[in-house]
């Protein structure tokens, strides 16, 4: 159902037809306003009412603008049950889950972007991933995984939250424990965004994310985003570091090393880091790998080295 309560999406059978399709009913005008006879395997409806996404005959995942009576293919394939299918607020972005893995779609470009994937290289991650929340902006997806390369050295063979920035291609570990420097000791899942975007709610059994949480028992935490590194929003400064671990050995070729740029992050701040071949070239360029935060710590591996020489910056963007 639509916030409002002015559109209903269900499945069911009316006038005794002995069918059982989905449907959308507008509260207002009193009478169906759309009508599927193919099955479904999933659906959503978006926050506005414009639009349906319905997993066609287990096999076909379509978003289905109920105002201009138009269809469009968004992917194809194994799709999980549920299939986690969410649309933004502002209708830019719907996530879904297929083959046990989290997708973003993107109605501005028309693309399918894999959320969770392995911190170095540029495989899926290696878990179960699901349940995905978009925030109303299109811009993150809050998602459960299973995964241990989401993020190095994950400590709890359980599931954990994690955000993905799709603009910064950033990833950040949300089942942050006390120490703040890895996984929470238990499982966490259900992540959901506020509606203005600023909180991430979900629920976690594990001990070590809170003061007050003494037991691993079913609890609900919110996290305020605006603490949090890659948010884009004002955080506390933090004395700032760099460093490049995997360097090669003298005499090594750069091809058989892939670098890992490391820095402290400053909550709230969105990172990117660049690199140049030639210090002479005034263009930099973003660094081929997948960045991560596991509290004030960033990182992203170079998947594609240079063959001679190469040189990095971490910046800061909106």
């Amino acid at each position: 159902m639509t916030p409002d309560g002015h559109y209903v999406a269900y499945i069911g059978s009316v006038n005794g037809n002995g069918l059982t399709n989905l449907y959308v009913w507008d509260s207002q005008a009193g009478n169906l306003i759309y009508t599927n006879t193919l099955g479904s395997g999933g659906f959503a409806i978006s926050p506005d009412g414009a639009w349906l996404a319905d997993v066609m005959g287990g096999t076909s995942l379509w978003a289905i603008n109920l105002a201009g009576n138009t269809s469009n293919l968004v992917a194809t394939g194994t799709f999980n049950s549920p299939p986690g299918l969410q649309f933004s607020a502002d209708d830019t972005s719907l996530v879904f889950v297929q083959s046990n893995h989290v997708y973003l779609h993107n109605f501005l470009m028309g693309t399918n972007l894999l959320v969770d994937r392995s911190y170095n290289s540029s495989n899926p991650a290696n878990g179960y991933s699901g349940l995905p929340a978009v925030s109303p902006n299109g811009r993150f997806v809050a998602y459960n995984s299973t995964a241990g390369n989401i993020v190095p050295n994950v400590t709890a063979a359980s599931a954990n939250i994690y955000l993905y920035d799709w603009t910064n291609n950033a990833t950040t570990l949300a089942s942050l424990n006390l120490a703040g420097n890895s996984t929470a000791n238990y499982w966490s899942l259900q992540p959901q965004f506020s509606g203005d975007g600023s909180t991430l709610v979900f629920q976690s059994y594990a001990s070590d994310l809170s003061s007050l949480a003494f037991n691993e028992f079913g609890a609900v935490f919110a996290l305020n985003l605006s603490s949090f590194g890659g948010t884009n929003s004002t955080g506390t400064n933090l004395t700032f570091y760099a460093q490049i671990n995997g360097l090669p050995a003298p005499g090594q070729n750069l091809p058989n090393v892939n670098p890992a740029i490391n820095w402290t992050a400053t909550p709230g701040i969105s990172y990117q880091v660049q690199f140049t071949d030639d210090l002479n070239d005034p263009v930099w360029q973003a660094v081929n790998g997948n960045m991560i935060f596991v509290g004030n710590y960033g990182q992203v591996i170079d998947l594609t080295p240079a063959a001679n020489q190469r040189f990095y910056r971490v910046i800061t963007v909106p």
